[in-house]
């Protein structure tokens, strides 16, 4: 059976799937002698943002922003709902046995004085 060239695969981007080096050198090596460039850089971080203009980098800040918000959100709420607050030491207890009793009113009035 054969098997792909290393340049078929990294035009693919099976190359670094697949691991390792070896292959992508494998791969810059055949498009060296092929006359292609293989000391061209592929692009960075940055080229891959850039690349879509103010439209591409409006959608970037948004997300950023939509992060830093839900952090806030779930650290705010991690400390603002605290057990004891929610629901206080003995209550679950107290209306348990209340209902366990059939005594509705007991537990709807415990429930009140601690809502």
């Amino acid at each position: 059976m054969d098997r792909p060239s290393a340049t078929v695969l990294a035009g693919t981007g099976i190359a670094l799937f697949l691991g390792g080096r070896a292959l992508a050198q494998a791969a810059a090596t055949e498009t060296a002698a092929e006359g292609g460039s293989a000391g061209e850089p592929g692009g960075g971080f940055w080229d891959v943002v850039l690349s879509g203009n103010w439209f591409g980098i409006a959608i970037l800040i948004v997300l950023v922003l939509l992060s830093m918000l839900a952090v806030y959100l779930v650290v705010e709420q991690i400390l603002t709902l605290r057990r004891r607050e929610v629901m206080p030491e003995g209550l679950a207890e107290e209306v348990r046995q209340f209902l366990a009793a059939g005594r509705l009113k007991d537990a709807d009035a415990a429930c009140r004085q601690h809502p």
